[in-house]
């Protein structure tokens, strides 16, 4: 008994200094008995707590293994011991994780239970990551493959959607080598690649394209994959492969349309300029010239404005297919901007050949057909050659505009070279736009008035000093045209001298505004017919009766008294711009005037049906 007494002493310390608790529970009536082992390591209680709180244990440990206990009864399965589920156990100081193992003899169970919760939760932190990974690897939209780098052979495929196809049709799965699906070139780059990471490390990036063409199964495959060969381990190199054909064709795409024109498929300014550069450095080298030839359509807004844009892009590309076929091979044509053209003549010998070649370009341009419509386009030309005129792309570009616009003073449908004196003469074109320009910022225009007179109620006309005496006693003057005057230093500008130049540089807007605002100003007191000249740049703007209404409200003139004058070449080029403004400028009480008549069209049964008040006839059509 002594020695039975200190072997069980001996146990109890034994459990009492470990994380093990056994429960001893009578059969018969399932009631605790005796607890051997440190409870407050496990459960967080005393044994006195569970010994004197029957329905503590019954709610805690006995209500978690009785149907156990009920399953080995009835399956007579004593002194047998197995693995309880695990269980779970609430309390103030946390959550613990529980398991449980159950001995059963003829009059007791002994239930013996350890402290899992460190244990679990190392199990389930490496359940969490095998989920993530998992989740992960599915999640990557490429495939990967395991491969044995001493044979080949592919131990583990994960397939993705977007390269499911591809490696299908390679022949890509479990248990095959490289060795039999590849082609020799693509073999011996796999093999290579593999061995390199598997013996250096790191990883390598190729890019391949594969092309195989079944006729058994009558499909032709051609894609770009994108493989990484990186090493797992001593044993494995690991391949991701990725279908990239969609984004190679995209950055194909984008790096056509960086170089090129998207509407006439010609190079655009940049790579004309990239091509110029070559073809200047093979030129020096072999001391040859080229020839820059400018280009541009004559009266291309003509056809935009009655036709419509649709219409004018298709223009573009006829006149880009002609022009293109009318060259010599090796020269190069461009699109600079809107309806202009860059041609490079390669190799020229001789002057000679860039006038036939010229010739031919303008030649290109009779009998244009577009959507069922016949056209007439003309070409304007200007030439500046390579190295004679200048060794600099940029300037033989722009001595080949500033030519180009010599052609179109000198008549349009013809071409002309660059000289210095046209380059002389340009510049101070440039200079006086830049002029006119702060002219308009400062305001420095004045406005003089020519005077228009009621000449039915003169009498005498013996001298001029009489009929001017005339004018003024009878008070003869009805009306004043407003005359745009320009000083500098002291000195008249004559209007000849900056108002082509304002009409082709689109100034003549803010000019013909200027004046408006000022003649109202100026003769509103004096209660007279003014008149005022229009352009047609004026004309076509479209915000251009918003502008005038607004300058008449804000000065306050009676617009009854307002006479607007346009040539009778506006009014034939615009015709339904014309009538659809001259009904508003009418409706509000405005009268038109056609000036210069005579001029040009001169139908004077036009008259007729235009909505105008007056005719200012010319000098020329009277004589």
């Amino acid at each position: 008994m002594e020695e039975n007494l200190e072997k069980e002493s001996f146990i109890r310390k034994f459990y009492e200094n470990s994380a093990v608790v056994i429960f001893k529970i009578r059969l018969k009536d399932l009631k605790l008995v005796d607890i051997m082992g440190n409870t407050k390591e496990v459960f967080w209680v005393s044994k006195d707590e569970f010994l004197s709180n029957p329905e503590f244990f019954n709610k805690t440990i006995l209500s978690n293994i009785l149907v156990n206990i009920f399953y080995c009864r009835v399956s007579k399965l004593r002194n047998k011991c197995f693995t309880l589920r695990i269980i779970e156990y609430f309390h103030s100081l946390g959550f613990k994780k529980i398991k449980a193992i159950i001995h059963l003899d003829n009059e007791y169970i002994f239930v013996t239970c350890f402290d899992i919760s460190y244990e679990w939760s190392l199990i389930e932190e490496l359940s969490s990551r095998d989920k993530f990974l998992t989740n992960l690897l599915n999640s990557i939209p490429q495939g990967i493959i395991v491969v044995d780098p001493h044979n080949l052979k592919i131990l583990k495929y994960k397939q993705s959607e977007i390269t499911s196809q591809v490696c299908r049709i390679m022949g890509i799965k479990e248990g095959v080598s490289f060795y039999e699906i590849l082609p020799p070139d693509k073999l011996n780059m796999v093999k290579y690649n593999v061995d390199y990471v598997y013996r250096v490390g790191g990883y390598k990036n190729v890019l391949i394209d594969i092309k195989i063409d079944n006729n058994e199964e009558k499909f032709y495959l051609k894609r770009n994959l994108h493989l990484v060969f990186s090493k797992i381990d001593n044993s494995n190199v690991l391949i991701v492969i990725s279908d990239v054909t969609d984004f190679i064709e995209l950055k194909e795409k984008f790096e056509y349309l960086s170089l090129h024109d998207p509407l006439t498929g010609l190079p655009n300014r940049r790579y004309l300029t990239e091509q110029a550069v070559q073809l200047a450095i093979q030129a020096s080298r072999h001391n040859r010239k080229l020839a820059f030839i400018f280009m541009d359509i004559d009266n291309f807004k003509d056809i935009n404005d009655n036709y419509g844009h649709t219409f004018a892009d298709n223009v573009l590309k006829i006149v880009a297919e002609r022009v293109k076929y009318s060259l010599r091979p090796g020269d190069i044509i461009g699109r600079m901007a809107g309806d202009e053209f860059l041609i490079i003549l390669d190799d020229v010998a001789k002057i000679e050949d860039i006038q036939i070649v010229c010739n031919k370009i303008i030649d290109s341009s009779k009998n244009i057909v577009v959507e069922g419509i016949e056209i007439e386009i003309t070409f304007s030309l200007g030439i500046s050659i390579y190295p004679d005129d200048s060794q600099n792309i940029e300037e033989l570009i722009k001595f080949a505009d500033i030519a180009m616009y010599k052609s179109k003073e000198a008549g349009k449908n013809r071409f002309e070279f660059y000289s210095q004196d046209l380059a002389k003469k340009f510049k101070q074109r440039f200079i006086m736009i830049n002029k006119i320009n702060q002219a308009i910022k400062n305001r420095s225009f004045t406005v003089f008035y020519h005077p228009i007179i009621d000449i039915q109620n003169i009498e005498d006309t013996s001298n001029q000093e009489v009929v001017i005496k005339q004018i003024i006693q009878k008070g003869l003057i009805v009306g004043l045209e407003a005359l745009i005057r320009w000083f500098e230093d002291g000195k008249m500008i004559p209007p000849l001298d900056f108002i082509p130049l304002a009409e082709e540089s689109n100034l003549i807007v803010p000019i013909g505004k200027m004046v408006l605002d000022m003649a109202t100003l100026q003769t509103l007191k004096l209660n007279k017919e003014l008149f005022v000249n229009v352009s047609a740049k004026e004309f076509e703007n479209p915000l251009y009766f918003d502008d005038l209404i607004k300058i008449l409200n804000h000065n306050k003139f009676n617009p009854s008294l307002l006479n607007i004058e346009i040539t009778e070449g506006l009014v034939i080029r615009n015709w339904d711009r014309f009538l659809s403004i001259a009904q508003n400028l009418i409706d509000i009480g405005i009268k038109i005037c056609i000036d210069d008549f005579g001029v040009g069209y001169s139908s004077l049964s036009s008259l007729i049906n235009l909505p105008i008040s007056i005719v200012k006839i010319d000098r020329s059509f009277i004589s």
